[in-house]
């Protein structure tokens, strides 16, 4: 695709979208998701979710910001409930469940680790990290 895109001129396109742009943009994402999943899995149940994932989105999504928009939602995620609150929710408050995803979390959050690591070295390789 990345190939394709670029022989073709089309990296640089909105319309339409290119493939390549829409990828980074979900890869960028997957940055922010795995890191907020492993918050969660090594934060205590009491303990609020707010400020980890305030930084966490500082350090990944809020670099593609522009500024209102990084500070509003660095603000809003410091609103984050306790991770007992979000586990329920996930979990619909069924223990069986929760056991099963918390049992399952550090799998998922490798595989999304190693996903977001080959998608990078694609991305450096091609030299089109920084695609509007």
């Amino acid at each position: 695709m990345i190939e394709y895109e670029q022989e073709n001129n089309l990296l640089g396109c909105t319309d339409p979208q290119s493939g390549s742009r829409t990828l980074l943009r979900l890869h960028r994402g997957l940055e922010f998701i795995s890191g907020f999943m492993a918050e969660i899995h090594k934060a205590a149940d009491t303990v609020g979710l707010g400020g980890a994932t305030s930084e966490l989105y500082g350090r990944t999504l809020a670099r593609h910001h522009n500024w209102v928009l990084a500070k509003t939602v660095g603000a809003v995620l410091l609103l984050m409930p306790t991770k007992q609150t979000i586990i329920e929710r996930m979990a619909g408050g069924v223990a069986a469940v929760r056991a099963h995803n918390e049992a399952l979390m550090p799998k998922v959050i490798e595989v999304m680790n190693s996903v977001y690591n080959l998608t990078q070295k694609l991305y450096e390789d091609y030299n089109i990290l920084d695609l509007p």
